[in-house]
């Protein structure tokens, strides 16, 4: 735990530690953007790349891939869960 709230982020102003409501929103605006445009690269390049008639052969069902996902996430928080239940299986 840190003593002096800001000292992980020394390049904020003294008005911007006032607010880090306003902080969050823009590092989340600045991580949004690059994501989209990282995102949007790929697929030009892939669709520039490979083309269409790649998807048109070789479809992937993400409807089966975010359901295997779900479950998998699932099953780790039921075991996180029930590990932090039992004092004898807490990591010391």
């Amino acid at each position: 735990m840190l003593r002096h709230g800001y000292r992980a982020a020394p390049a904020l102003s003294e008005e911007e530690k006032g607010r880090p409501q306003v902080v969050a929103l823009a590092a989340t605006g600045v991580h949004t953007l690059a994501m989209l445009l990282t995102t949007g690269a790929v697929a030009v390049l892939v669709y520039e790349w490979v083309g269409v008639t790649f998807l048109r052969r070789g479809w992937i069902n993400l409807d089966l891939v975010w359901t295997f996902a779900l479950m998998v996430t699932r099953g780790l928080l039921l075991v996180a869960n029930v590990v932090s239940s039992f004092p004898l299986l807490r990591p010391r």
